[in-house]
């Protein structure tokens, strides 16, 4: 190993893949201004997810509209 730290791989330690996914989902706490603002990585996704499908929903209902529009323009000078 070419590595000059004393302190081996964190997936050798905790026994590899499966590991190192169970503690990517493992929430964690982060203080960016002390105890606080404490921010739980997995709410914050949760919302960034949700927020991301409102603007998609919000955008398929914009392009729903425009079509109803040419629909009805297309009905009224048919």
């Amino acid at each position: 190993m070419s590595d000059s730290s004393i302190h081996p791989h964190l997936s050798e330690v905790i026994g590899g893949r499966q590991s190192m996914r169970a503690l990517s989902i493992t929430p964690f706490i982060i203080s960016s201004k002390g105890s606080h603002y404490l921010t739980n990585t997995r709410v914050q996704k949760d919302i960034s997810n949700k927020s991301d499908i409102y603007r998609k929903h919000m955008r398929n209902n914009e392009i729903y509209m425009y079509q109803y529009e040419a629909i009805q323009y297309q009905y009224k000078h048919s």
